[in-house]
């Protein structure tokens, strides 16, 4: 991780990442 705390910005980033990942994999 680049920071011990990461910013609510790069949180958010990672989890819309994460949730676009999976509804592809989900989609096909």
């Amino acid at each position: 991780m680049l920071a011990a705390v990461p910013e609510p910005g790069t949180l958010l980033l990672m989890g819309l990442a994460l949730a676009l990942g999976f509804a592809r994999r989900l989609g096909g």
